[in-house]
């Protein structure tokens, strides 16, 4: 398939099985190399490592991995966008506050997730 985006490297980090799973076959089909992680100790280990291009983080304490990440990549400009489920989106401004880019309410269809792609510049 046709690479639609220069970003190519997606960090999936949550808790969810299910998500990461959808999540990854939205973001392959447009080209995307995609890692996942369950917990945000992994996906800091993995972005200290390896930095990708777009974080996708929808665990429970996403507001912290944020923050962590982006102390730990001054300067990167990975997109970074929350993942909270639809229950709990008290906590979208303060994860806007720390660094996420955006925020994608889940579950989701795959044309709001490729709508929320393009909206931050990704696709």
């Amino acid at each position: 398939m046709k690479r639609h985006c220069e970003l190519t490297r997606c960090l999936v980090v949550d808790d969810s099985t299910e998500w990461r799973g959808r999540a990854q076959g939205y973001l392959a089909s447009h080209g995307f190399d995609i890692v996942e992680a369950e917990t945000e100790d992994a996906a800091i280990a993995h972005c200290v490592s390896d930095m990708p291009d777009v974080v996708l983080v929808g665990t429970r304490r996403a507001t912290a991995f944020i923050r962590q990440l982006r102390r730990h990549s001054a300067g990167s400009n990975a997109v970074v966008i929350m993942c909270p489920d639809a229950g709990d989106i008290s906590s979208v401004g303060d994860a806007i506050w720390h660094g996420a880019t955006d925020y994608l309410v889940k579950p989701c269809n795959r044309e709001i997730f490729d709508a929320k792609l393009r909206q931050t510049g990704i696709l």
